[in-house]
């Protein structure tokens, strides 16, 4: 028997959309080093705090989150996909939540130990667009 109308299982873009939701709810809120709650973000604990608001559970670093989901080429990003940073002399050191949909500029919203959380243009920022490595999609289809 089918659920009744309104009370269907929301699907992934729905999700993702609640995701960036929450995400632009904590603009503002202060960079604190190893910071997972509304009184400071470190980058993973702006993530993994926010995916936990809508039930995704991820792991609490940027190395750990690296594994998680599905791996996804930077052009092929999406809203709700995770997107990571690094450079050649050091593994990965940050991730961001992409607030951009496909064909729209990379933007990310993340916790920068400068200015807190912030909405960023990846591909027009020259810090971050050479250190963006790849992305992970953690909200699966159903």
């Amino acid at each position: 028997m089918p659920a009744p109308s309104g009370l269907e299982s929301p699907g992934v873009e729905s999700v993702a959309s609640r995701v960036v939701e929450v995400a632009r709810s904590l603009l503002a809120t202060p960079y604190r080093y190893a910071g997972s709650d509304t009184n400071g973000f470190d980058c993973s604990g702006l993530t993994s705090y926010v995916f936990s608001r809508v039930g995704v559970r991820l792991p609490r670093t940027a190395q750990t989150q690296a594994s998680e989901g599905q791996w996804v080429a930077p052009d092929e990003l999406d809203m709700g996909d995770l997107v990571f940073f690094g450079d050649q002399r050091v593994e990965l050191h940050h991730v961001g939540l992409v607030v951009s949909e496909p064909g729209e500029p990379l933007r990310m919203i993340h916790s920068s130990s400068s200015k807190g959380v912030t909405e960023t243009s990846v591909l027009s920022d020259s810090y971050w667009l050479p250190r963006l490595r790849f992305g992970r999609r953690v909200l699966a289809s159903p």
